[in-house]
């Protein structure tokens, strides 16, 4: 060694020992994510054989930590590292498994008629993990459980909703819209014949169970004149008729004009008008 300011040299032996480690195995424990796209493995390095505590553990080469104990994982493949105080370690290769691939189905989206019932079926997919729950929510609401198949008579669009969960933990879920329609509230025949016997012999209206009352039935002749009314009436449990009479006298052959006023069960009111033909 030199002093640049006076020149003055002085010399030492120094012995340079190369580090060694006798790292050379480790145990680990690791636990498989029980349901796919989980992340809910872990590894869990145990015994190390030899090097110089302390030691820092690894899965991804870089990030080291002083906890032996890596949770939260997904499966895929990982490299364990195990490194001791001067740096040496080894490594393993592990291999977390993806678990049971859980599933429920329902349709894209259903169809009822307003007043109609329809029967929701949910697919359910465990691959051999026992079912512990199914539970249905209809527009977030509870509504079913304990079944994979639910009847509903909804009165307004809505949101249905299953959830299941295994035995392991598992847990699938999945929504379908059910749209419901009004297009087929009530069928009004457009002719009649007053003199047969069958049941084409009186006019009367066919509704469906998207009506709650029949508000009126009122018929007019082409003067204006009415000739008949009746109303309001529950046609679940009764019907009324006109017979082409008024006055219990039989009215000419020709074209009337009706008018139906409806009550539907979601509390719509409508209004229906047209021609019909009494034939004789």
């Amino acid at each position: 060694v030199t002093d640049t300011n006076n020149g003055c040299e002085g010399t030492a032996v120094v012995e340079v020992q190369t580090a060694t480690s006798d790292l050379t195995d480790f145990s680990f424990d690791q636990f498989d994510p029980p349901c796919s796209g989980t992340s809910t493995g872990y590894i869990d390095v145990g015994l190390i054989e030899g090097g110089t505590a302390p030691y820092s553990y690894s899965i991804d080469g870089s990030s080291y930590q002083l906890e032996t104990l890596f949770d939260n994982l997904p499966a895929g493949n990982y490299k364990l590292n195990v490194k001791d105080r001067i740096g040496c370690g080894a490594s393993k290769e592990v291999v977390l498994q993806d678990g049971l691939d859980v599933e429920v189905e329902l349709e894209d989206d259903y169809e009822v008629n307003l007043g109609d019932e329809i029967e929701i079926i949910g697919t359910v997919i465990t691959n051999g993990d026992p079912l512990r729950s199914i539970e249905w929510n209809l527009s977030d609401q509870p509504f079913s459980s304990g079944q994979e198949a639910v009847n509903i008579t909804p009165l307004t669009d809505a949101f249905i909703e299953v959830q299941i969960v295994t035995e392991s933990g598992c847990e699938a879920s999945t929504s379908a819209l059910i749209r419901v329609t009004k297009d087929k509230d009530i069928y009004v025949p457009n002719a009649f014949n007053a003199t047969g016997f069958d049941e084409n012999s009186v006019f009367k209206i066919y509704a469906t169970n998207a009506i709650q009352e029949v508000q009126s039935i009122n018929i007019y002749d082409r003067w204006g004149n009415e000739v008949f009314g009746v109303g309001p009436y529950d046609p679940k449990i009764e019907t009324r008729e006109w017979d082409g009479t008024h006055k219990s006298q039989n009215l000419i052959p020709g074209v009337y004009v009706y008018v139906v006023e409806v009550l539907l069960i979601d509390g719509e009111q409508r209004r229906i008008s047209g021609d019909v033909l009494l034939i004789r």
